[in-house]
Formats: C-alpha cells, sequence, structure tokens
C-alpha cells in the first residue's frame, strides 16, 4: 500500500466527466470516461514538502533529457496524470539553482549612454548597474543570460560601438593533439572524432610563422562531459595509436583583439569600429595599403608611436608579471680567502679588552646544518695574525653598525647639480605596479625632475620593486593596513637627498631636501590624506616647520570652491581656514583631477600644492592625460622669480673699524654702566647694554655686497687651462719627477700667455665699448695724456667708507683744508 493510500483518510476524490483517463493494472474497474481528481489535506502538504526538502538537499537536478518520472497515487485502484500538479497545490515552487553572471559590456567612448538608457528601459531591458571607467568606456552589467541576450541584440542592430564577452555555454573547449601525421586531412581527423562520440566544432592545423607544419591538431569542441573526457578516453584517432592530448599554451597576458586592437578580449565579441595594425587609418588590416617594402613608418593605434599595435614592447601592451617565489633567507657564504662576515658584537667594543683566556675546545660540526659555511682547506695561521683578523673583523662590524644605525636611514646618492628651474609632477597611482612603465614614459617626455606619487600599494617586502632609470626612489610604505602609501623620485643628477619626518596621525608623507640656484633649500613632501581621515592641525603644522620653505604636493582629499570645485567638504573647510591662520598659499590646476569611476559623484580638486616662502614664480599647472587610474596626473613648473635669479648678496665686515670703535673711551651707550655692580638686574642690564652696543658697532661697520663681481668670465679654453696647471703643480708636488715638473712648467707658461692674450682682449672689448658716461672714462684719458702717470688714492670720508659722489668729495677736501 502507498503512502497516499496510507492518508486517503484526510483526503478527498472529487468526480470530473472532463478529463477521462484510462487506469492498467488496476485491482478495480472504473469507467474509462469517468476521472478523479484528488484534493489533498493539509497533513499530505505538510509531509509532501519535506520529502521535496529531503530530496532536495541529497538527490542532483536532473537534466533536460531525462523525462522526469510522475508520483502515482492509488485511489480505488486508479491513477492520475494530473498528480504531480495536485502535489504541488498550496505549497511554493522550489527556486531554481544559481547560475553564473554574464560578464558585462564595455560601450566605447563617444556611445550616447543617455538614449541608450532611455530605450533600454522601454524595451524592457533591466541592466544591474552603469558605472563610468578610467578611459571614458561606460561598463553595463546585467544580471542574467536572457537581458544579456536582449542587450546584445539591441547594441548589435542599433550599430552602437562596444565589446562584451562570450557566455558561459557558448564557450568552446579546445585541446591540441600531437603526434598526427601532416598528411592526414582535417576533415578525416573531424569525421573520426564524430564517430567516436566526440562534439568536433572544428579542426585545425597549427603553423609557424613562416607557413611549416608543427605536427599540431588543435580541435575545438562543444562544452560537454565527453568532450571533457577527452583526454582520459581517447586513445586513437584514424586508427593511430601513441597520441598524445594537451591543454594549449596560454601567453599569461591578455590577448588583443584584431578588430578594435585592443587588448582583454576578442574580436568575435568586438563590434567596435574596425582598427589598422600598421597605420591610424579606421580600417580592417587586410585593407591596408602600407608594407613593409615601403618607406613609411607604422603607426600605433594605441599610443601613437612609431611601430605596430602589436609590438609587444608598446606602453599600452600588457606586461608579463613573472611569477612570485619564496626564497628564503639563505645563509652567507664564505669567500674565496675563507672569510665570513664577523656578527654583531654584544658589547661595545671600545671598551678595554679582558685579559685572554685559553681557547675553548672546538665543537662538534653537524655537517648537514645549513648554517655551516662552506669547508675550506685548512691553514695554519700564527696567533700574531689571527689576533689580529678578530680585530679587524670587530672594527669592521663596528663600521656597519654606526653606518647602518647612526643616520636613521640608508645613505642615498646625492648629485651636484642645483636647479633654478624645477618641474614636479603629482600622481595618485592607485597601484604603481600598474603605472610604472608609462610613468617612465611621462618622465622621459615633459622633462620631469621630481615625482611624487600617492597611493602606492607596495609593500616593504619588496624594497626594489618600481624603479625608474636614472632616478633615486624613496618610499613609505603602509604596513599596519592595506593600500595606501607614498613615494618620491628625483634625478640622480640634483643635489637632494632624504629627510626625516615627524610621527604624523593621519597623513602619510615622503620627503625630500633640494638644494636650488639662487634660491634657499626646498623641502618636497608627498602627501596622502586617506579620504576616511581627518584633516589635523597638527599634521600640517608638522610638515611646515621641516624647514624655511616648504612644497606639500600630493592627494588631500579636501574639496573647496576656492580651488575649483563644486562643493566643499569639513577638510576643504579646514585647510582654508589653516592657510589664513599659519600663512602658507594653496595652489591648484583650474580643472578638475579627480574623476570617480561611478557616474553619480562629480569630477573634483583634490591634488593641490601647499607652498610656504617659496619665492619661484608658477610657470604652469595642470593636468596631464595620461596613465591608468580615477586621478590624472598634475604638472607644477616653478621657474626664477621676475627679473631672473636674484643676485646672492653676502655681508662684509671691516673688523679693525669694528675693533677701533669698540677702543673708544667715550660712549654714551657704555657711560650709563655704573662702575660698581652689585646687584642681578645691574648685572642683566650692564650684559645688555654691552651686547647691543657690540650689535650696534658691527652693523655700522658692515655692508651687503653682491656674491659675484660684475666682470667678464674667463673663457673656457682659459679655464681648463687653468685646471691642467694646478693639476700638474700638485701631482709634481707629490711625486716631483722629472717629467712630472717638465709639465709643469710647461703648462704654467702656456697659462701665463693665455691669460696675457686675455687681458688684452679684455682691454680692446673695453677701448670698443667706452662711451663719455662710462665710469673709467677719465682714467683713461688721464692715463692717456699724462705721462709717467702716478695713480691718486681715493678720497675718504671720516667714517673711512670712500667718497662715491661729488658732495661727498667735496666734504672731504673741506674737511682736509680746515685741518
Amino acid at each position: 500500500m502507498s503512502d497516499d493510500d496510507a492518508t486517503g483518510s484526510d483526503s478527498t476524490v472529487v468526480a470530473s466527466d472532463s478529463d477521462a483517463s484510462e487506469s492498467n493494472g488496476s485491482t478495480k474497474s472504473v469507467s474509462s470516461k469517468e476521472s478523479f481528481t484528488l484534493v489533498q489535506g493539509k497533513k499530505v502538504i505538510k509531509k509532501a514538502k519535506a520529502a521535496r526538502r529531503r530530496e532536495a538537499t541529497v538527490t542532483v537536478m536532473e537534466t533536460d533529457n531525462t523525462p522526469a518520472v510522475p508520483r502515482s497515487v492509488t485511489v480505488s485502484g486508479q491513477s492520475t496524470e494530473k498528480d504531480s500538479a495536485v502535489k504541488n497545490f498550496g505549497s511554493k515552487p522550489t527556486a531554481p539553482p544559481w547560475g553564473k553572471v554574464p560578464l558585462p559590456f564595455y560601450l566605447r567612448k563617444g556611445s550616447n549612454f543617455i538614449k541608450v538608457s532611455a530605450e533600454c528601459t522601454l524595451l524592457r531591458i533591466n541592466y544591474t548597474k552603469a558605472v563610468r571607467m578610467a578611459d571614458d568606456n561606460i561598463k553595463i552589467t546585467v544580471p542574467d543570460v536572457e537581458t544579456f541576450r536582449k542587450l546584445n541584440k539591441y547594441l548589435i542592430e542599433n550599430n552602437i560601438q562596444f565589446h562584451t564577452y562570450a557566455l558561459d555555454e557558448e564557450r568552446k573547449l579546445k585541446v591540441v593533439i600531437r603526434g598526427i601525421p601532416n598528411d592526414i586531412e582535417t576533415d578525416d581527423i573531424k569525421s573520426d572524432l564524430y564517430n567516436q562520440g566526440y562534439p568536433v566544432y572544428a579542426v585545425h592545423r597549427i603553423h609557424r610563422r613562416d607557413g611549416s607544419s608543427t605536427g599540431l591538431v588543435l580541435v575545438v569542441f562543444i562544452k560537454s562531459d565527453e568532450a571533457r573526457a577527452i583526454s582520459r578516453d581517447l586513445t586513437k584517432v584514424c586508427g593511430l595509436s601513441g597520441i598524445r592530448i594537451e591543454t594549449p599554451h596560454k601567453k599569461g597576458y591578455p590577448g588583443q583583439c584584431h578588430r578594435c586592437q585592443r587588448y582583454g578580449h576578442a574580436s568575435a565579441n568586438c563590434h567596435a569600429q574596425p582598427r589598422c595594425v600598421k597605420c591610424l587609418v579606421p580600417h580592417w588590416t587586410r585593407e591596408c595599403p602600407l608594407t613593409k617594402e615601403l618607406a613609411e613608418k607604422p603607426s600605433c593605434v594605441n599610443y601613437g608611436a612609431n611601430h605596430t599595435a602589436n609590438y609587444k614592447g608598446c606602453p599600452k601592451a600588457p606586461k608579463v608579471i613573472p611569477k612570485k617565489t619564496h626564497k628564503t633567507d639563505k645563509p652567507e657564504k664564505a669567500t674565496d680567502d675563507g672569510f665570513v662576515p664577523a656578527p654583531v658584537p654584544s658589547t661595545n667594543p671600545w671598551e678595554k679588552p679582558a685579559p685572554r683566556a685559553e681557547p675553548e675546545p672546538p665543537r662538534a660540526v653537524n655537517p648537514r646544518d645549513p648554517r655551516r659555511p662552506p669547508s675550506v682547506r685548512s691553514v695554519p695561521i700564527p696567533d700574531s695574525a689571527a689576533a689580529f683578523a678578530a680585530d679587524i673583523q670587530t672594527v669592521m662590524s663596528v663600521l656597519r653598525i654606526t653606518m647602518s644605525s647612526a643616520t636613521g636611514c640608508t645613505p642615498l646618492p646625492a648629485g651636484r647639480h642645483k636647479p633654478n628651474n624645477l618641474t614636479l609632477l603629482s600622481f595618485n597611482a592607485r597601484g604603481l605596479t600598474n603605472n610604472i612603465l608609462e610613468l617612465g614614459q611621462c618622465t622621459k617626455e615633459y622633462g620631469i625632475d621630481i615625482v611624487l606619487v600617492q597611493e602606492t600599494l607596495l609593500k616593504p617586502n619588496r624594497p626594489k620593486t618600481c624603479t625608474l632609470a636614472r632616478y633615486v626612489q624613496l618610499r613609505t610604505d603602509r604596513t599596519d593596513a592595506p593600500l595606501g602609501g607614498t613615494a618620491i623620485y628625483y634625478k640622480r643628477s640634483l643635489q637632494c637627498c632624504l629627510i626625516d619626518l615627524p610621527n604624523l596621525s593621519n597623513i602619510e608623507a615622503t620627503g625630500c631636501r633640494l638644494a636650488m640656484t639662487g634660491h634657499k633649500s626646498l623641502v618636497i613632501v608627498s602627501t596622502y590624506l586617506s579620504p576616511s581621515k581627518k584633516l589635523l592641525r597638527s599634521d600640517i603644522e608638522a610638515l611646515l616647520a621641516l624647514g624655511d620653505v616648504v612644497i606639500l604636493f600630493g592627494d588631500f582629499n579636501c574639496k573647496h570652491t576656492n580651488w575649483g570645485c563644486a562643493v566643499s567638504n569639513p577638510g576643504g573647510n579646514k585647510l582654508a581656514r589653516l592657510s589664513r591662520k599659519l600663512k602658507f598659499d594653496i595652489v591648484a590646476p583650474l580643472t578638475p583631477i579627480h574623476y570617480p569611476d561611478d557616474l553619480v559623484s562629480r569630477p573634483s580638486t583634490i591634488d593641490i600644492v601647499i607652498t610656504k616662502e617659496v619665492a619661484l614664480n608658477v610657470g604652469c599647472i595642470e593636468p596631464i592625460h595620461r596613465l591608468d587610474s580615477d586621478h590624472r596626473p598634475v604638472l607644477l613648473r616653478l621657474g626664477p622669480p621676475t627679473g631672473g635669479c636674484p643676485k646672492p648678496m653676502i655681508k662684509i665686515t671691516d673688523w679693525k673699524r669694528v675693533s677701533t670703535a669698540l677702543e673708544e673711551v667715550d660712549t654714551p651707550a657704555l657711560n650709563n654702566i655704573p662702575d660698581v655692580i652689585e646687584t642681578t638686574d645691574e648685572i642683566d642690564s650692564s650684559i645688555g647694554a654691552l651686547t647691543n652696543h657690540i650689535r650696534t658697532v658691527v652693523k655700522k661697520c658692515s655692508q651687503e655686497v653682491p656674491a659675484s663681481v660684475d666682470r667678464r668670465k674667463l673663457p673656457a679654453d682659459a679655464l681648463e687651462l687653468l685646471r691642467a696647471k694646478n693639476a700638474a703643480l700638485r701631482l709634481a708636488y707629490a711625486y716631483p719627477s722629472r717629467e712630472n715638473r717638465s709639465r709643469a712648467r710647461a703648462l704654467q707658461r702656456r697659462a701665463k700667455a693665455r691669460m696675457f692674450e686675455v687681458k688684452n682682449e679684455k682691454w680692446s672689448n673695453l677701448m670698443e665699448d667706452i662711451s663719455p658716461t662710462h665710469q673709467a672714462f677719465w682714467k683713461v684719458t688721464k692715463a692717456l695724456k699724462s705721462e709717467g702717470y702716478l695713480p691718486t688714492p681715493p678720497l675718504k670720508k671720516p667714517d673711512s667708507f670712500l667718497a662715491v659722489d661729488d658732495q661727498e668729495k667735496a666734504e672731504c677736501i673741506a674737511d682736509s683744508i680746515e685741518l
């Protein structure tokens, strides 16, 4: 008896004349024109639900090809056709299993997204979301396969440029068969595989670039269980044994579309405008008239350089990232002479050593210990030599500790160039690894002196990653949390060095100090403030206190209408108030810098420059539409002040006059000091009066003059000759050989003759340029007219300074007459 018969007391049988059914094998006969429908009670429905739950957790869903077997219900020997529908009456339907979400669509730049969105609404194509990408593409995500097919059909019919990816059920399975002779046709291979029960889609021979066959066969299957089991089940092809099934070789980087020449998708699912791989004209590559025989150079449609679009060295081409290898710390190996670096001493090696004790007997060494240094040939060493070697090892270890810990950082190479112009580039990379190659191209193209990077996403376990040629890298990596990190790259030729930054609460920073020509040294800091953290006054004050002239350049995540943002946030309001209180300037570009990925947020300017006491002129500050990030790089060019670089001034003090003035007895400033000092207040006042008097005297006896006299510089050949003469004299003094002294005397004679020529040239130039208003005109005239000219000493004022103008000279003459 069935389960339904056992619960028959809780069920009711209802007759129906419209439905006729027959029952074979019943114990009781009922008319063939009559049918019964079982109306089940609540207990039966509950039991059916519980049974379905158990079946859902244990059984596997059947495929469409397997017919469903209905459960029969026997009532008086009858079975009905609508039993399954009756069983489900009053219960919730079982949800289908979740499938894979289809891959998104990417609308190309220039597509009218507003029109597309409106027509999708009318056609009831309900996509999930649409997001703007960094390259101005629109990414559209769909929830299911049906919506994917509708949107794909709509975009193709309306000639909208886009690309997408194949559905999972439409993807093919590819294998490579090795060991099939070249004389067997691909049609024969396809028919043989088809007869063996494999769903073959296509068969191709794999050829080399020169057209020769590789002996490999590429077979494309429709996805099925038989196709997945081909590597296990297939043993013969066309009656041949010894074949081998392999998976196709993957290049390790995204493929290139042969239609639009971009990377990351295939041409089968690309509906963009065809682009040529050799030129910039929008046509198919097979239609291009450009050939190797012509003298014209190719052009890359992705980067614009003189190479083909499929060139692997193109900055837009994806780079192969090597697999990470876990390298263990290897023990330090001994050199050829058996030297092993000494360990760090536990005590101060400069203290007075204790008396030497007898050496301990050697311990047994484990031959399998990896830390044991490689064995070397034992050579008898005297006791004095061994003691000397031990002292040398101790001294070297102390020097290593001193170099590593005394400065607090690794010594960096510093150049000698002090620029008077400066070009800075700030860039929020949002991952420096993906942008380092193109960043190197930007530094060459724009002549960048210093690069400031934020959100590097680098970690301290890889200190040598993301380096640039001819640049020194300074990094501050975030260790307590993911993301973040700042870095600075400066040219090796610059006189620049790393500076130690104070402990900051919310701002991440990396700083350096740069020497300039005609300007004070600059402190340049790459700063990054996370949007989840607040701007603190203490951080800004600590960074501005690093030097007299400071430049803070980076991503502050502070929005304000003063620097072009549509709205202001709390950080921007606080930074604007601090600029007035702390007296620093804020420089920002005129166009937005940050373009968010979502379409709701508006572009803004959050990459700004904070300057303190910078006398350089801002030549330009503008964004560069390069690199792959939601932030545009910001280019800042700084030049000398208006009128060129200011002439450096020095203060000259006449100490003889200072000594004479201090020896004077009758000085009103010192007459107030009492002869007898009794209290501390009198001591303080006396010291203050004496100090002020000395400062006043030194100030009166000092004057500022230009650091370099305005005179004609020596020619380059004369300077080189003087340098060679000085070097030869130093060499002859150090090694007084006959050759060195002879060469030094010869260079002395040549330098003397050349300097005589330079003086004659200067005199000739002076005679050509002289005019009645020239300062030396009267001296030259008097020297030419007079015979046996004697120089007249200059007139000096009572304060020992020279009399320059006529009034001062007249007063000097009058004073001399009175005397």
